[in-house]
């Protein structure tokens, strides 16, 4: 029996009742997505949630353990931070070349095998890494621990594949938003929960419950049913391995190639603060625990989970260009105000402010993922990230020396990520007013059942076995 939460198909309530491709050939009718997948969307969410506690409760106790293994060796504050912070932009820098060069390739390959083999290969390469931060040393075991990951770590991809499985059409701004929300309230009170037993215990006790936060995540995802339903198993080619190639998708029209830009440019700004916000608070406040240290991330956490009702109830009062100016240019207010913070609880308001930010990558996602036909979407995700990661490989090598350089040597100007990223920000408001304004956005993809039946025809395989025969 079929569940209420699966594809309606007009005139046909059973798959024995639609006739064989290769007996009939008459266009198959399109599915109506009027509802959402509530029990997939359920197992998911709850596995996300589950597993991005993990990542939430080990990640901001990271650079922290890295400051620690360097002042084991003799350095001081100062020097600590500036040398974990160059560490931390190589670490970065190899996981995400790996993740921009196989981004393109797992949304393919989860079309074709599912969700659920890459969620779990993701899990492992995430255990192994954390594992490394037990370990501690030999430094060079980090490097080893970040390739594998990066090469493995399909989780964020898959995710967002997964999400456009369980989500209709016109709400997937609001399906990515929930992604957020699952990281932003794996982000509420467990870094501060974290940075309470490095405090009481040590580092490695954080790591080790991580790790056990992650096993149960496994038991939820041996229980999740597949969320990817479709029949039709796409091909892998060799070119889809081959770097850059995958981006020709994006050139759809101007339209696709402005909103690409503008994410890339979101996504250096994005990485110059990760880059280089956690340092700026080891140097601005040195004393400080790595409790409080943990706080901020929770409220970073809380600003997340706002893009979720920000989007739900603004955003189709606003639209999206008008909510992804507004985004931009109130996240770009509050990480500017961050020059001027002299004490520690100035920090949260200033925090909450910035994450208005969020609202507009889900946004620009979901106007991309417009252009593009149903059976193009988890590809089209795998693309996206690989696109957002190029700042991950390029930022590490930049930001970190440019923050190192401006603590170690006169005059001191921690703050010279910010005002770094706060001029790209502002750049990208520009662009964004100019370009709504005065371009006409082409139609967005409308999915026809001639064009349904063209794709399912092409991927038959007595199509296939016609075309040779031919």
């Amino acid at each position: 029996m079929k569940s209420i939460n699966d594809d309606v198909w007009d005139g046909r309530k059973s798959t024995e009742e639609r006739p064989l491709l290769d007996d009939v050939l008459e266009p198959p009718l399109v599915p109506i997505e009027k509802q959402w997948h509530r029990p997939r969307m359920t197992f998911l969410m709850i596995f996300l949630i589950i597993h991005f506690i993990s990542f939430g409760f080990s990640l901001s106790m990271t650079y922290l353990r890295m400051v620690d293994l360097f002042k084991r060796t003799g350095l001081d504050n100062t020097a600590a931070v500036a040398q974990a912070t160059i560490f931390n932009g190589y670490l970065g820098a190899i996981k995400g070349s790996g993740t921009f060069l196989l981004s393109p390739v797992f949304g393919k390959i989860s079309d074709r095998i599912g969700r659920k083999p890459l969620f779990f290969v993701s899990l492992l390469s995430t255990a192994f890494d954390t594992s490394a931060y037990i370990v501690g040393e030999p430094m060079w075991i980090f490097f080893i621990s970040k390739a594998v990951l990066g090469l493995t770590d399909s989780m964020y991809t898959t995710g967002m594949a997964a999400m456009i499985d369980v989500t209709p059409t016109h709400r997937r701004a609001f399906g990515f938003a929930m992604f957020g929300v699952g990281f932003g309230l794996s982000m509420i009170g467990w870094p501060a929960l974290a940075g309470f037993v490095a405090d009481k215990t040590s580092f490695n006790m954080v790591f080790y419950i991580s790790l056990g936060i992650d096993g149960l995540a496994l038991i939820t995802l041996l229980l999740m049913p597949e969320t990817n339903r479709n029949k039709v198993k796409r091909p892998i080619y060799f070119s889809d391995f081959v770097p850059l190639s995958n981006f020709t998708f994006l050139f759809r029209n101007f339209h696709t190639k402005f909103l690409a830009f503008i994410l890339v440019i979101l996504s250096f700004s994005l990485e110059g603060i990760m880059d280089s916000f956690s340092p700026w608070l080891k140097f601005k406040f040195p004393n400080q625990s790595n409790f409080m240290m943990g706080t901020i991330s929770s409220v970073a956490g809380a600003g997340l989970m706002m893009s979720a009702p920000i989007t739900h109830f603004i955003l189709p009062r606003l639209g999206k260009k008008k909510s992804i100016c507004m985004s931009i240019a109130t996240g770009t207010a509050g990480l500017v105000t961050l020059v001027f913070v002299t004490e520690w609880w100035q920090l949260y308001p200033l925090i909450l402010l910035r994450s208005l930010a969020f609202v507009s990558n889900p946004t620009l996602q979901a106007m991309l993922c417009a252009h593009y036909s149903p059976e193009e979407q988890a590809p089209l995700v795998g693309i996206l990230i690989s696109l957002k990661t190029i700042p991950s490989v390029i930022g590490p090598f930049v930001f970190p020396k440019i923050f190192s350089y401006f603590i170690e040597h006169d005059p001191k100007i921690p703050e010279i990520v910010f005002y770094i990223v706060g001029i790209m920000n502002s750049f990208i408001l520009v662009c964004c007013v100019v370009y709504f304004i005065f371009v006409k956005s082409p139609k967005t993809k409308q999915i026809t059942p001639k064009d349904a039946y063209a794709s399912v025809v092409v991927e038959s395989p007595t199509f296939r076995r016609e075309s040779l025969m031919q």
